[in-house]
């Protein structure tokens, strides 16, 4: 049996974090985290293929985790992708700035009110 790719979630919102497993658990081995600290624990441990990271949570932020993931020899190499509820420019462009300085793969505005609309539907 192939080794399915990993994926670890990040997100102090269990609701988000759930819905978002849920819809990828099927193609992925999912790792979930609900702050910025554990995010960075499991990712040393795991090692996942990519990292879904939120941008606002207590405790750690999404760019000090990221910031974090990207100094450390054993997890800089792993792509992230921001996802947030938020759709501000500047927190956009916060995020961009320092995705060039971090090698982020995608700043992405998450829809997951009408993700768990179409959810609810089937």
């Amino acid at each position: 049996m192939d080794k399915k790719n990993s994926v670890l979630i990040v997100d102090d919102d269990t609701t988000n974090l759930k819905q978002l497993a849920h819809i990828l658990r099927s193609e992925y081995t999912i790792y979930t985290a609900i702050d910025g600290a554990s995010a960075l624990e499991i990712a040393e441990e795991s090692l996942p293929d990519l990292i879904l990271l939120d941008v606002i949570m207590s405790g750690l932020n999404g760019f000090e985790v990221l910031a974090k993931l990207k100094l450390s020899d054993i997890t800089k190499a792993i792509p992230v992708i921001f996802i947030t509820g938020v759709s501000d420019v500047g927190n956009e462009s916060k995020g961009f700035d320092r995705a060039y300085w971090c090698r982020l793969t995608v700043y992405l505005v998450t829809c997951l009110p009408y993700i768990r609309f179409l959810n609810r539907k089937k």
